[in-house]
């Protein structure tokens, strides 16, 4: 769920530097919000299925549709071709992250839920970016923005 503030996926570097992210395109294989972990495979992009000690091979993140002007909670749908942004280091973005994480700090280490969402990491587990912002989250899918 977005708000006001939150209306990209990508937000920059923390730098300031003017290189855009790396982008993949492919087929969303299921519906994908914009700032959900992704998986790749050769029939096109899914939802990440792997747990938080899971090594991700690819770190993937949906971006949102600006090609036809969609907000960032229209999903992708099954069979559309979709973008994917590959973050760098440095790089800041805005994240799905599931119920019940809350953000009590910045720097708090992210993993994947296993669903396409993140959640915080605990020990063991593969951190993927870490938060940028102190946020509760009461609802699935909110945006949470962090830093690779």
């Amino acid at each position: 769920m977005s708000i006001k503030g939150k209306r990209l996926i990508y937000v920059g570097r923390a730098d300031n530097a003017s290189q855009k992210p790396h982008t993949d395109e492919g087929v969303a294989t299921v519906s994908i919000l914009a700032g959900s972990l992704l998986a790749s495979s050769n029939r096109g992009f899914a939802l990440s299925s792997a747990a938080g000690d899971s090594v991700v091979s690819r770190f993937l993140v949906a971006d949102k549709d600006q090609h036809r002007t969609r907000n960032i909670d229209e999903p992708w749908t099954a069979g559309e071709n979709m973008i994917a942004i590959a973050p760098k280091d440095s790089d800041f973005l805005n994240v799905r992250v599931a119920a019940g994480n809350n953000f009590t700090d910045r720097n708090v280490g992210l993993s994947s839920n296993g669903d396409g969402q993140f959640k915080i990491a605990v020990e063991g587990e593969n951190v993927l970016c870490y938060s940028a912002e102190i946020i509760d989250v009461t609802v699935d899918q909110t945006l949470v923005r962090v830093s690779v």
